[in-house]
């Protein structure tokens, strides 16, 4: 093979690919990404670094607090609850385990808040 030349086996993705993806529509449809994908990079071109970073902190915060939300119903809804096996046998019936280490993943959440808090403030200081 000489320099510069491209083996035969590089364009099998051309030789297999499905030949509606040949179809005027399906062009569009690729044009159309295209210009979306452009539209959304230079969005992010145009924000600043310190209005992403809020953002992500953001949806951090919003995220831990659905978790937490969701921890603290699940606790609730097991607190005191007699467990089965739910099967057609009956099973010796048990009291629920309550959740491992509740006092540590709260104090591990209220740390995170903390030191979250503490970068937005510091970056907005930037």
């Amino acid at each position: 093979m000489a320099d510069g030349e491209v083996p035969a086996k590089e364009y099998d993705y051309l030789l297999t690919m499905p030949l509606w993806s040949l179809s005027e529509e399906k062009v569009a449809e690729l044009n159309r990404q295209l210009n979306d994908k452009k539209d959304d990079h230079d969005e992010l071109d145009g924000t600043h670094i310190h209005t992403l970073w809020d953002r992500d902190l953001d949806a951090l915060l919003e995220a831990l607090g659905e978790q937490e939300d969701k921890d603290e119903r699940d606790r609730l809804a097991h607190k005191g609850r007699v467990v089965g096996s739910g099967g057609g046998k009956k099973a010796p019936r048990r009291r629920a385990k309550p959740v491992a280490k509740d006092e540590e993943a709260k104090a591990a959440k209220q740390l995170l808040a903390k030191r979250t808090k503490a970068l937005t403030r510091t970056s907005r200081r930037l």
